[in-house]
This record gives C-alpha cells, structure tokens and sequence, in this order.
C-alpha cells in the first residue's frame, strides 16, 4: 500500500496520478523501470505544483504487468525498483506494449475487477486503482477512478458506508478507448451497482469531521445514495444526483442523523401499507415459521411443509400478528410501476429464474432482469422483496402462482394471485391444492 505525506493543499493533488521509477540492478534481469509523471491537462484543471503532494511507494507493493506479478522492496520512496515475485515469470523485455495495474489484484489471471469491498484508510489513495501502458518499459500511471471524499460530522462510531445507484460501480471490467488517445474502464453492466467501505475498527466521528475516501468509477450517477451504518446497526441515509469524474475528487460534507435500521413498506390499497415477511410460511418441528430465504422454492417434505391448502386465517410467528394478501391487494401491489421501479416478473436470481420482485414504497432504482448472489443481497437490503416460482402445470415448468386471502361466492374455490403476460392476476383454485403462502403484517 502507497503512504502518503498531505498538506491540506495537497488533499486533491494526491488524487492525481503515481508511479515509481526502477534503479536496475544487473544480477536481476530483466527488470521494469517505473517513471510517476503527471500529464498537462491535469496539472491545469487541478492547478498542482511540483512540491503539493508526493506519493510513496512502499516496501511489498505490488503491480501487475502484462499479467504478471512485480513487487518492490523500496520504502518511502518516489521511485522504486519492481522485480518480479517469486515464481512468477518476467514480463518479456521485447513485448510491444505493457500494461500496468495498481493493485496487482485488479488483474487476475486476465480478467480485470474492481473490488466490492474497500477499506477505511487515513491514505486517500487506498483503494484508489491506477492504470498504466506504454511501448517501453517507462509506465506512467494514471488513476482509473474519481474519489468521493465523504466528510461526516457528529460524535457517533461508524461501521461501514455502503454507496448504491442504478449502475455498475464494481466487478468485472475492461479497458477501452477514451476518444482521445488515451483508455478509460467500462465496469460491465451485469457487475454490482455498488461498494461498500468498511470501517475496521469502527471510526470516531468528530463535530469537525472526518473524511473517509471512496473510490468510483467516473460518470454520471443519478440516484447515487450513500448509507452510513454506526457501530449499534443505526443507519442514516441520503440520495441524489452527482457527476464523478476520472482522477478528480468531489467533496461531500454531511451530518447523518441516525435511525433504526429502515424496514420497507409496500402499498397495498390507497390508505394501506404492509411489511412482507422474510421468506415463505413453512412448517416444521411443529410450529409455523418462515424459510430461511426468500430465493427458497416452497416444497413438501416428510418433515418439511413449505405448501398448504388455502386458508383465510392469520398467524403468529414471532410476537407478530401475520396474514394473507387479499386478491385486491396483491392486484393494487402489482400495477405499482410495472417493469420500472415497483414490480418485475420473470426475474432471474443467482442462476434461478421466473421470479417476481417487489421493490419497496419510495424505491428509486430500477428493478433488473436478471441479480447475481452478491448483487441481489445489496437490493434485498435496500428492502427488495422475491417470490419463487412453483412447478407449473407442465413438466419441467415453473410459474407464479400464490394463495390469498379471498374466496368466491361458492366454496369449493378460493383466489390465488397468478402471473399473466403483463402482470399478475386472481384466478380460483380448489382449495385443497396446496401453493404457498407468502405472509404480511400491517404497518399501523
């Protein structure tokens, strides 16, 4: 990791670009020589000077360089000799071009990711990636990302900083061109649409603030929300619109006013809201409870009731009072939005298809197609609800299909809430068919 020496000047000049240049030592062949360079465009826009801020290279430092491995054993230095890591071949001296990570571990094995997961650092630069290319063996470095400079004011701990919007902000990504000469990365739209910061120890807010640094991809990001959890689980929460640019930082100064942890709500009718339950109704060990997912597809077993026949009656599961959707209701949830920010059929999560999501009262992100495990349980804590599929009437197919609480005039049948081409509707069922039951508690 990079230390660096600011001055309060320096604080967005350290944003800028860094490098290290190779003393070569002729036992050890071949080596790479690293020059840090900071181009004229940049130097205008930030208007830094020669002695504003100077980066470090420090002893353990590693870079990728066409794919493989170099480390340095220099310490607190500007410039610094990169040799390659034990066992790991040389980048060949006559290749044409060379492509250079900071850190070594955004390059594995050819595939390029920007880590979920960053960490609270005094160093601005910490988690901030650095490219660099050329056709010799003198790479510049450049940042490849904007830097958010998050100052919070208070007297409270925090735990972590978790940022979301309706685009990628980490995974897997690749190099292309900038349109000017020059390369920029694109994070692919199937990766996480956001990072978290984590705070270990847990850091002391002051009245005057305290800055934590998170490293973003350049664009323009619209919501962007930004979640601060406290070391007892309170949370605090803001959302708006904000450009981020490539090596430029944009400071954010904000006084969080903690809560308990938000639990989502969803409209049911004009003047009724309801919380959804953790996963589906389940029976087991002799007492009603719920799956211990919601992604779990109900099933029967010998010991194991995850499917009923209808019922109209409540429950208590936990100290709460629980219940069944009226066909009403489930009808009022689905024509919330549909296919933007309220509900989406045929989803896909982690590999399994044909889920319909519900995104809670006052979402402002899109719901997708298709979630990976990691990025469905950053929705999911944003308070996004699914419902699995069950078999259909064909072998081998799945389809939407749950009781509710209504029943016709006659009583043989009873409504359950079923999935069309364009959003879900009531159809009866014999009421010894077993569905499953997915429960709500009324908000009061």
């Amino acid at each position: 990791m990079r230390k660096n020496i600011f001055t309060l000047a320096a604080l967005v000049a350290a944003l800028l670009v860094a490098g290290c240049q190779a003393e070569i030592d002729p036992s050890a062949q071949p080596s790479l020589t690293f020059t840090a360079s900071l181009d004229e465009e940049t130097r205008t826009t930030m208007g830094v000077g020669d002695d504003e801020g100077k980066v470090f290279w420090v002893c353990g430092d590693k870079v990728s360089i066409n794919g493989k491995v170099y480390s340095t054993t220099s310490d607190g230095t500007t410039t610094a000799a990169f040799l390659p890591v034990d066992g790991d071949a040389a980048a060949n001296p006559s290749s044409p071009c060379y492509e250079a990570f900071y850190p070594a571990t955004i390059n594995d094995n050819g595939t390029l990711t920007l880590p979920y997961e960053q960490y609270y650092s005094t160093n601005p630069l910490a988690n901030s990636p650095m490219f660099a290319m050329s056709n010799d063996t003198h790479l510049s470095f450049r940042n490849l990302c904007g830097l958010i400079r998050l100052t919070l004011k208070g007297s409270r701990k925090v735990s972590k900083i978790e940022v979301y919007t309706n685009d990628a902000l980490s995974g897997v990504f690749t190099m292309v061109s900038d349109g000017e000469g020059g390369y920029k990365l694109k994070v692919d739209e199937d990766s996480y649409v956001g990072t978290v910061l984590h705070c270990e120890p847990a850091v002391q807010l002051t009245p005057e603030g305290v800055d934590f640094h998170i490293s973003v991809p350049a664009g323009l990001y619209s919501p962007f929300s930004v979640t601060v959890t406290a070391d007892d689980g309170q949370k605090a929460s803001i959302s708006d619109g904000i450009v981020i640019k490539r090596s430029k930082m944009l400071p954010i100064t904000w006084t969080p006013t903690f809560q308990a942890p938000h639990v989502a709500e969803f409209s049911v009718s004009d003047t009724k809201k309801v919380r959804f339950s953790s996963g589906n109704l389940c029976y087991e060990n002799g007492s009603y409870g719920f799956e211990s997912s919601q992604l779990t597809k109900s099933a029967n077993s010998a010991s194991h009731t995850g499917l009923f026949s209808w019922t109209d009656g409540g429950f208590s599961i936990g100290g709460k009072s629980w219940r069944l959707l009226a066909k009403e209701e489930w009808e009022y949830l689905s024509q919330r939005d549909m296919w933007d920010s309220g509900y989406k059929k045929g989803v896909t999560i982690d590999g399994q298809s044909n889920f319909v999501v519900f995104a809670p009262d006052g979402n402002n992100m899109s719901i997708r197609a298709s979630y990976t495990a990691q990025q469905w349980a950053e929705v999911e804590a944003a308070g996004f609800v699914c419902l699995s599929p069950v078999p259909g009437d064909e072998p081998g197919t799945w389809r939407f299909r749950y009781w509710s609480s209504s029943k016709p005039e006659y009583e043989e049948d009873a409504y359950c809430v079923v999935d069309d081409p364009f959003s879900l509707m009531s159809e009866t069922q014999g009421r010894d068919n077993t569905l499953p039951i997915r429960l709500v508690c009324d908000v009061e």
